[in-house]
Order: C-alpha cells, then sequence, then structure tokens
C-alpha cells in the first residue's frame, strides 16, 4: 500500500512546481513520440499546448516585413528596354507596335510615322546611358541604297512607353557606305575594316566586335 500513497502525492507537487514546466517536457516527448509519460502528462496537455505555440509565432512577423525592398530601380531597367523594343518593331516593320510604344508621341500621323522608314532596311541601336527615365542612345540606320545614316539623341520614357525624343543625324564620314555588302569589300582586298577606317559600316560587321567584312564573314 505504501506505493499507493506516493502516486496521489505526485499531483500535488505538479501543481505546486507549476503545469507549465510540466507541460512543457511532457510536450517534448510527446513530439519525439516516447509513450513513457503518456500516464503523468494527460490532464496538464492542453493549457501548456497554447501556451507553447503562441511564443514562437511572434518573430515570423518580422522575417515577412524585412523582404519588400527591391523596386526603386525597375524604371530605370525598364526605359531602356521600351527603347529597345521599340526599334526592333521598327526593324520587324511591325509599325504599329512601334506607334503603341511611343511613336504616336512623337508628332504626326501613323501613316506618316510608317512612310518614314520606307528607305530603311534596319536600325542598330546602342544605349549609351540611362537616367531614371531618359535613354541616351546613338543609333545607325542602313538605307535601301546601302548607306548608313548614324544618329544621337535621347528618348523619354514614362508609363511604359516613350513620350519624347531628341535626335539628331550626325556627320558621317565619306566613303563610310563605300561597300554594300562584303563581297564587294574582299573583292576590293579589304578585310577585317576596322571602327575607325571610313569604309566601315554597321551592316558590314556581323559579330559587332569592330571589325568589319572579317576573313571568316561572308556576304
Amino acid at each position: 500500500m505504501t506505493g499507493t500513497h506516493q502516486v496521489r502525492r505526485i499531483p500535488a507537487a505538479l501543481l505546486l512546481s507549476g503545469a507549465l514546466v510540466t507541460a512543457a517536457t511532457a510536450c517534448g516527448s510527446a513530439g519525439a513520440g516516447s509513450g513513457t509519460d503518456t500516464g503523468t502528462s494527460t490532464s496538464p496537455a492542453p493549457s501548456t499546448v497554447t501556451a507553447t505555440v503562441t511564443q514562437p509565432a511572434a518573430p515570423t512577423t518580422n522575417t515577412t516585413s524585412a523582404q519588400p525592398s527591391p523596386s526603386p530601380s525597375t524604371a530605370q531597367q525598364n526605359a531602356p528596354m521600351i527603347v529597345v523594343a521599340y526599334f526592333n518593331a521598327i526593324n520587324a516593320h511591325d509599325y504599329r507596335a512601334a506607334w503603341d510604344l511611343g511613336g504616336k508621341n512623337l508628332g504626326g500621323s501613323y501613316a506618316a510615322f510608317a512612310a518614314g522608314f520606307a528607305d530603311t532596311v534596319s536600325d542598330t541601336v546602342h544605349i549609351v546611358d540611362n537616367t531614371n527615365t531618359t535613354v541616351r542612345i546613338t543609333l545607325d540606320a542602313l538605307q535601301t541604297d546601302g548607306s548608313v545614316k548614324s544618329f544621337a539623341g535621347t528618348y523619354t520614357v514614362r508609363g511604359g512607353e516613350i513620350v519624347g525624343a531628341s535626335v539628331q543625324q550626325t556627320a558621317q564620314p565619306s566613303g563610310a557606305a563605300t561597300y554594300k555588302n562584303c563581297t564587294e569589300a574582299h573583292n576590293d582586298g579589304r578585310y577585317s575594316i576596322p571602327r575607325t577606317d571610313p569604309a566601315y559600316a554597321p551592316h558590314l560587321d556581323r559579330d559587332k566586335d569592330g571589325l568589319a567584312c572579317e576573313p571568316n564573314e561572308g556576304p
């Protein structure tokens, strides 16, 4: 009978020492899958679970609020992409898409805008710099007669479209469009024409490495 009296004293000790500490221990052992203390921990378990769950929940709020920061530079990144998309549409002769990307804001009617590219085979645009909504470019426009017209200036981009432009034609070195293709240059004995040579033209430089009509480049 001595063992029976000892078992009855244990709940009193539990109440005096605090159910939270004992229940936390019981919770840990139950989670680990050991069934050793099942008889002792059944009654205090419900109050402990609520107390234990509420504590780890607080730090998770701080973790989520630390993330939303990468957004200030998106406009600066998108501006040159809009300009490139504009010239890609022109090169694809999709003048309606180019019009929607900002051609409509550059003055004149759609018919005049599209007609302005009648003598242009392709445009090669180089993004020189961009600050916020202003994109500075240089542009080489290959004409149907084989000549190349060069331009430089800026495009202003807001709200996903070009809203203004200030572009002027630059001085063209004499003889820059001497060759319509690399076959003509090779027949003339010209290979690997450097960018500084008046005979250099962007349409002759296929890999855009600054050397036109290299020996391994065809017509």
